[in-house]
């Protein structure tokens, strides 16, 4: 009865502690089939923005050299408007802070420049440092793959500004490969611009066309780098997954482990209370009787109330003379009654039930071994 009432509690509170990481374990896997799951998403994404930016470069590499051949150049002695191709997408990494550092740095060259932004994390970070110089922002901007009639309508909404620039610069992320990318600048020439272009004003263009070509031109630029930010920004949201797979992983196997480890732990505490209530008592007597009672005529009762399994003590006795008899110490003054008790306790606490030897028992080499002369 006082056997019971000393170790229940215990075991509740290990049982309690067990489901609690058995809880754990759940949730973290869980976690793990999400992360999965948007790694996949991600790359497919990642494909699908990369097509879309092999297109819009084509487009826009194409415009830069219609007017590059037209030895359009940006006018003087007007201001400068900063385009900043960011989105309202996060979990990207420094996508959005990159574009932000490289405007500032832009801006302390010419601190009169205008800033139109695209999506609200660039808003949010200039907004702070650079609120005067913020004329017009879009919302809604990166929730998939950019259009060309989303650049078209952001380009017509620039068109409108009442300001007339010398040059419209768009800040945006180039795509270099799936690990890197930097800001960069675009040239996009206002309308005046294009009218002062040596190759233009060749041929007798009707002035309505050529605020047509403007605004056009000014779409194609804007669809190159909502793209080229775009591929950018899934890359990274690809690569920051990957990196939440592996630290969940990590959590994942620390929970495990400490799972196994509670375990342990549990089973370690409830043998070593078993045996400071009935074990030492028992084996610590040095009648050779009482040896030969143990281990000579071993019964399934006396085992159980010694807190050892029949099974399992033969087999530890019996690993443990072939290890000295392996050692040539068998004989040994060292090997002593105490220290073979203390074998036996702390090898039946830490594998209790693990062996299934099936071999005879070794008396004579124990009791041997125990200094024992006289075998039944």
């Amino acid at each position: 009865m006082c056997f019971a009432c000393s170790v229940a509690p215990a075991n509740a509170a290990n049982f309690a502690t067990l489901r609690e990481i058995e809880g754990r374990l759940k949730s973290i896997k869980n976690i793990e089939k999400i992360t999965k799951t948007m790694k996949i998403v991600a790359s497919t994404r990642l494909n699908k923005a990369q097509r879309a930016m092999t297109l819009s470069r084509a487009y826009g590499e194409t415009s830069e050299a219609v007017f590059g051949q037209a030895e359009t150049k940006p006018l003087e002695g007007l201001k400068t408007l900063y385009i900043v191709a960011s989105s309202d997408k996060g979990l990207c990494g420094g996508i959005h802070s990159g574009l932000s550092k490289a405007t500032r740095r832009m801006i302390m060259e010419k601190p009169d420049a205008d800033i139109v932004v695209l999506g609200e994390k660039s808003k949010g970070q200039l907004s702070r440092s650079n609120e005067d110089n913020l004329v017009l922002s879009f919302a809604g901007v990166g929730k998939d793959v950019p259009t060309f009639a989303e650049a078209q309508a952001i380009a017509d909404q620039i068109c409108q500004l009442p300001t007339d620039y010398a040059s419209i610069k768009i800040v945006y992320n180039k795509f270099i490969n799936a690990q890197a990318y930097e800001p960069t600048t675009v040239e996009a020439f206002s309308e005046e611009a294009i009218i002062q272009s040596p190759n233009v004003v060749a041929f007798e263009v009707d002035s309505e066309v050529l605020a047509n070509l403007r605004e056009y031109a000014l779409a194609n630029s804007l669809y190159w780098a909502l793209a080229e930010g775009h591929a950018c920004e899934i890359s990274n949201a690809s690569k920051n997954a990957g990196d939440m797979i592996q630290r969940f992983q990590i959590l994942y196997n620390r929970q495990r482990q400490a799972a196994i480890t509670g375990e342990l732990v549990e089973i370690i505490t409830g043998a070593t209370a078993s045996e400071d209530i009935s074990i030492h008592p028992f084996l610590y007597k040095d009648s050779c009787i009482h040896k030969r009672c143990f281990f000579c005529f071993p019964s399934p009762i006396t085992l159980n109330v010694c807190g050892f399994p029949l099974a399992p003590v033969r087999s530890i006795v019996t690993i443990y003379i072939s290890i000295h008899e392996l050692n040539g110490a068998i004989t040994s003054p060292s090997l002593t009654n105490s220290s073979i008790i203390s074998f036996l306790s702390t090898v039946s606490v830490l594998f209790p039930f693990s062996s299934r030897v099936k071999a005879p028992f070794p008396y004579r080499k124990f009791y041997r071994a125990l200094d024992v002369n006289t075998v039944s």
